[in-house]
């Protein structure tokens, strides 16, 4: 409501009353014809209306200064609780329209949107780098696997050299081998060629305790073709003396100051592995007799037949490639 010391419209009558705690309100609008048909009419107790106006309107003029001043000055066109007789407003003093709006109208839930279109496909990370598996040719020798022994990739409970996993070696006792290798990929290369050769091993205090060189070896199964043998077929065996318990050592095969760690198998054969083996260079000395040269049919780490034995190997080197022991293969 806005009262202005100039004019109090009729409707603005309707909020005096109001404001001044009657029950009645006043009307909006007075024809002329009302006006001219009103005759004093009786009003009800405490109310006003329109029609006891003459002109439907009530100046500043026609009230008392009093009601003046309490009208512009205490409630400066606002209608508060302490406006109203019993201090209190409900819902029912109010119009249905005024009570619509005081309650809002949440309408009717709209339908739902279309959906939105698909974002573009975020660019493709850079590739990492391929894994090269070399595992198609490699897996337990069986011709050469003997007893309870067994050689199988797996996750290892240590720190792996390379990768997570590794080559494990079981022999349960003394008549036990095992065997995993290779019996394709090097069939034919020469001996002379190896320019590196190694593997890294782990074993335990309890195979150290067994024998002294109770460890996995480097076993490749060749031809010797010496001159002064007719023999075929020998196995040619890295036999290293123990390495530290519970770690992984890395071994170079071919380093003569590990000792006399080379062998071959059978009676007439330099450097044999039940007798006097060899070191690296006299290994390599021995074969080259004049005969047509050593060469390779198969390439393996073995464990067996001598002791008991529970660890395992990683990281073959052999020349130019590194052999690493996966569970999955071999890479």
């Amino acid at each position: 409501m806005s009262l202005t010391t100039g004019r109090i419209g009729v409707a603005g009558l309707a909020v005096g009353a109001v404001l001044l705690g009657t029950t009645g309100s006043a009307t909006a609008s007075v024809t002329t014809d009302q006006q001219a048909a009103a005759t004093a009419p009786a009003p009800a107790p405490n109310s006003i209306t329109g029609a006891m106006v003459k002109d439907g309107t009530l100046y500043a003029a026609d009230l008392a200064p009093a009601v003046v001043t309490w009208f512009t000055t205490i409630y400066d066109g606002t209608v508060t609780t302490g406006s109203v007789k019993d201090g209190t407003l409900t819902l029912n003093d109010f119009s249905s329209g005024v009570k619509l709006a005081l309650k809002g109208d949440t309408g009717a839930t709209g339908a739902t949107g279309a959906k939105g279109e698909t974002g573009a496909k975020g660019e493709v990370g850079p590739q990492g780098p391929a894994a090269v598996w070399s595992g198609a040719h490699w897996g337990t020798v069986l011709r050469n696997t003997i007893g309870a022994g067994s050689a199988e990739l797996k996750a290892t409970s240590t720190i792996a050299p390379a990768g997570a996993g590794a080559l494990e070696l079981n022999t349960a006792s003394p008549t036990d081998k095992a065997a995993f290798g290779n019996e394709v990929d090097f069939v034919g290369n020469q001996v002379s060629a190896i320019t590196a050769l190694g593997l890294t091993v782990y074993t335990t205090g309890e195979n150290n305790a067994r024998a002294a060189n109770n460890m996995p070896s480097i076993t490749f199964e060749i031809n010797p073709n010496l001159s002064t043998s007719t023999r075929t077929y020998a196995s040619m065996v890295f036999a290293p003396n123990n390495s530290a318990a519970n770690a992984w050592t890395a071994l170079d095969a071919r380093d003569d100051s590990l000792g006399k760690v080379w062998g071959l198998t059978g009676a007439d054969m330099p450097c044999n592995i039940n007798g006097a083996r060899c070191t690296w260079t006299e290994l390599q000395a021995a074969l080259n007799d004049g005969g047509a040269g050593a060469s390779v049919y198969s390439l393996s780490i073995t464990k067996g037949r001598d002791f008991e034995f529970h660890g395992a190997a990683d990281k073959l080197v052999y020349n130019g490639s590194v052999f690493d022991f996966e569970p999955t293969g071999v890479k």
